[in-house]
C-alpha cells in the first residue's frame, strides 16, 4: 500500500547528510495540507464558501485522515488558512508512526532531531524527480504527483519555501488535476493556497503554533 502523500513529504524532508527535517514550522504547515490532498483525492472533502467541507462519514482505513475528516465535519465554516495553526502534532505523530514502523531510526534527540532512513535511495530518487516536475522540466506522473510537487515547493521540503509560486508558477501544475471548475482542483488549490498564505504570514513573525 503505498504511503499517504503527508508521510512521503515528511521523508522527502529530511536532510540525507544530517538527517534533520528542512524548514520547520513550513513543513508543519504542509503537512497538513498533505493531509487535506489525500482527503480530497479520495472524495472525502471538497472545499465550499471558502473552507473544507466533509461530504462523507465513513472511514478512510487511515487514522490520520479520519482524525482530520471528523474535525472538518464538527467545524465547517472554518475557512482554510484557519486549519494550517497550530500543525506541529501532526509531524510528531508521522515521526512517530516512522519510528514504530522501524522505517526510520531516531539518531539524536533535541531541539532539532535527527533520523536514518531504512530506505533512502527510493525517496532520493522521488526527491529528484519531484524537483524537476517543480522546475517544470518533467511531466508529472498523475495529478497525485503533480500536487506532491506543488506542495514541495511551497513548503520547501526540497529546498527553501516559496508559497508564493501558487500564484502563478505552480498553476501549470494544478491545471493537470483538472479543468478549472473541476472540483478537486478547486479543493486542492484551496488547500494549497490556505498553506501558502500562513507560511507568508509566519515569516513576517507571526508564529504558525
Amino acid at each position: 500500500m503505498p504511503d499517504r502523500t503527508a508521510t512521503t513529504l515528511l521523508r522527502l524532508a529530511r536532510d540525507p547528510r544530517s538527517g534533520q527535517l528542512r524548514r520547520g514550522s513550513a513543513l508543519d504547515v504542509g503537512l497538513r495540507a498533505a493531509l487535506f490532498t489525500d482527503l480530497v483525492f479520495a472524495g472525502h472533502v471538497i472545499s465550499a464558501s471558502r473552507a473544507p467541507s466533509a461530504v462523507t462519514d465513513h472511514g478512510t482505513g487511515d487514522r490520520f485522515l479520519d482524525i482530520l475528516r471528523d474535525a472538518v465535519a464538527r467545524r465547517p465554516a472554518v475557512s482554510w488558512p484557519r486549519w494550517f495553526r497550530h500543525v506541529r502534532s501532526d509531524r510528531s505523530a508521522l515521526i512517530d508512526e516512522l519510528v514504530e514502523q522501524r522505517r526510520w531510526q531516531q539518531q539524536s534527540a533535541g531541539l532539532r532531531p535527527s533520523f536514518r532512513d531504512g530506505e533512502p535511495e527510493g525517496i532520493l530518487e522521488l526527491g529528484r524527480h519531484l524537483r524537476a516536475v517543480a522546475a517544470h522540466h518533467a511531466d508529472p506522473v498523475d495529478a497525485r504527483d503533480a500536487a506532491l510537487a506543488a506542495l514541495c515547493k511551497i513548503c520547501g521540503a526540497l529546498d527553501r519555501p516559496e508559497p508564493r509560486a501558487i500564484r502563478k508558477d505552480l498553476q501549470p501544475l494544478l491545471a493537470t488535476i483538472g479543468d478549472p471548475d473541476d472540483p478537486v482542483r478547486g479543493a486542492i488549490h484551496a488547500a494549497l493556497g490556505g498553506a501558502s498564505v500562513t507560511i507568508r504570514r509566519s515569516r513576517w513573525g507571526k508564529g504558525i503554533g
